[in-house]
C-alpha cells in the first residue's frame, strides 16, 4: 500500500494518544499464601564436613537456591564431592515439607557412582518459606542414618497482591489539533473521550517473601510484576462529519483545483467478536512489537516492600476518515478526515490482572484480577467508566492471538458512509 497512512491504534492506558482509534486495547487463585509453617528445627550444617555435594538450580552460587511457590519445578544434581573406594546410597528428605521431589524413583535408596558421578532429581516449592533457607534438602547415608549432606533453599512467593482500578474523568465531546496526526492539514477535531485523560486508573502490586532475597538471582531477576488486560466486550460506533483533504494516494480521483464528493458523513464502527488480549503496542500490524502480553512495560521485582505497577487506560474513538480504494481494492488513492463529531456510543468491558511475568521464559502467572465497563453516549451527561467493586479470583487471561488493536485496525480503513456527499477541493 502506497498511502502514508497509518491508522493503528496506540497506548489507550496512557495519555499522550497521537491517534487513538478505538477502545483499548490478570488463573489459579490469588497467591496470598497465608501464615507459612514454622521452620523444621533443622540444625545448620558445616557443609564442609560432608562428603555429598547437592547443586540447585544448576550453579554452585547460593543465591539462586530459589523455588518458586507451585512453580515450575527446579533441577538438582547431587553426587560425591570427591571420588571413593565404593558407590555410596542415600536417602533424601524434605522434614520441613516445603519441597516435593521428582526425577527420582526411590527418595530411600539413591545410589552416588564412587566417581563423582552427579545424579539428577528436581524440586519444587509447595509451602512458602517463612524465612529464607527454611527449606532444607537433606541426605543421609542409606545406611547408619550419618548425615552426609544438605542444601538450604527457599520457597518465595508474593503477598498483599492488590489491584485497584479507581474511576477516571466524565467522557465529553472534545476539541483537538489535527496536528496530533502525522502529516495532517491545520485545523482541530472533534471526539469523544475522558476529559482529561483517563478513563481509569490501574494500580496492580505485589510484595516478595521472604523479604530480603537477592533480587539478581534466577529467576528472581527476570521477574516483574504487571497488569495484562483483556477486552471482553468492546463496541464504538461514532458518526463524524465536515471532511477535508488529508493524503492523496499515486492515483488521485480527481486532479489539482477539482472537487470530490466526499461522503457527508462516515460511521466508525469499532468491535471484536470475542475476547482479546489487550496490549499498549506502537503499531498493531507489526507483531514484532508485540514483545510480551503485558499491558505496558512491568516493574522488576524488589527485594523488600510492595513492587507497584501502574497503568491509565482511556477507550475511545479518535477521529473518522473516509478511504477512497483503487478498483483492486489494494490501495488507497486519497483518504478524508472528519472533522465534526456528531454522536458517538462505546458499550466496552474490561478485566485487568496482576501478573506475575518472566522476560526469560515469557511465563505469566495471575495473581488477582478485577474488571470495569464503559457503558459512555455523547447525548448524555455524567458519563463514566465504572470499576468493579471487589477483586476477584484470578483465572486465567488471554494472552495470546490477536489484539483488539490489531483487530480494530482493519475496521479502521473500512466505515460505513452516508449517501449524502459534499464536494471537497484538491489543493496538492
Amino acid at each position: 500500500m502506497n498511502s502514508k497512512i497509518n491508522f493503528f491504534r496506540p497506548s489507550l492506558m496512557g495519555t499522550g494518544h497521537v491517534l487513538c482509534v478505538g477502545m483499548f486495547l490478570l488463573g489459579v487463585a490469588a497467591q496470598r499464601a497465608g501464615a507459612a509453617p514454622a521452620p523444621a528445627n533443622i540444625p545448620q550444617v558445616d557443609q564442609t564436613t560432608q562428603t555429598v555435594s547437592i547443586e540447585v538450580n544448576g550453579t554452585t552460587e547460593h543465591k539462586d537456591d530459589l523455588a518458586e511457590l507451585n512453580g515450575d519445578t527446579i533441577p538438582c544434581t547431587i553426587k560425591l564431592k570427591t571420588a571413593q573406594g565404593n558407590d555410596l546410597v542415600v536417602k533424601l528428605s524434605n522434614a520441613d515439607g516445603r519441597l516435593t521431589f521428582g526425577g527420582i524413583a526411590d527418595l530411600n535408596n539413591v545410589t552416588l557412582p564412587k566417581d563423582g558421578t552427579a545424579v539428577n532429581f528436581t524440586i519444587k516449592g509447595t509451602t512458602a518459606s517463612a524465612a529464607i533457607d527454611d527449606a532444607k534438602i537433606v541426605a543421609n547415608a542409606a545406611t547408619g542414618n550419618a548425615l552426609v549432606g544438605s542444601q538450604s533453599v527457599s520457597v518465595f512467593w508474593f503477598d498483599a497482591v492488590a489491584i485497584d482500578i479507581t474511576q477516571g474523568n466524565e467522557y465529553k465531546k472534545k476539541t483537538g489539533p489535527l496536528a496530533a496526526l502525522t502529516d495532517a492539514p491545520a485545523g482541530n477535531f472533534e471526539n469523544y473521550a475522558p476529559d482529561p485523560f483517563p478513563a481509569v486508573t490501574i494500580e496492580a502490586s505485589a510484595t516478595l517473601k521472604p523479604a530480603g532475597l537477592d533480587t539478581t538471582a534466577s529467576p528472581l531477576k527476570d521477574l516483574q510484576i504487571g497488569i495484562v488486560q483483556n477486552a471482553l466486550t468492546f463496541n464504538h460506533a461514532a458518526v463524524f462529519g465536515t471532511p477535508v483533504e488529508y493524503q492523496w494516494g499515486d492515483n488521485p480521483p480527481v486532479n489539482i483545483g477539482q472537487d470530490y464528493n466526499a461522503p457527508k458523513t462516515v460511521t466508525m464502527n469499532q468491535s471484536i467478536t470475542a475476547a482479546a488480549l489487550d496490549v499498549n503496542i506502537a503499531n498493531p500490524a507489526d507483531p514484532n512489537n508485540l514483545a510480551n502480553p503485558l499491558y505496558s512495560p512491568g516493574t522488576p521485582i524488589q527485594a523488600v516492600g510492595a513492587t507497584v505497577s501502574e497503568d491509565q487506560d482511556s477507550p475511545h474513538t479518535q477521529f473518522g476518515l473516509w478511504p477512497v480504494w483503487n478498483a483492486a481494492g489494494d490501495d488507497v488513492d486519497a483518504t478524508f478526515l472528519y472533522t465534526s463529531l456528531n454522536s458517538a456510543v462505546y458499550n466496552d468491558t474490561f478485566k485487568d490482572w496482576v501478573v506475575r511475568y518472566n522476560n526469560a521464559t515469557s511465563d505469566v502467572k495471575p495473581l488477582l484480577m478485577r474488571g470495569w465497563t464503559l457503558s459512555a453516549n455523547s447525548a448524555n451527561a455524567n458519563q463514566f467508566a465504572v470499576p468493579d467493586t471487589n477483586a476477584a479470583t484470578a483465572t486465567a487471561p488471554i494472552i495470546t492471538g490477536n489484539t483488539t488493536s490489531q483487530i480494530i485496525a482493519t475496521q479502521i480503513l473500512h466505515p460505513t458512509k452516508s449517501v449524502d456527499t459534499v464536494p471537497v477541493r484538491r489543493t496538492e
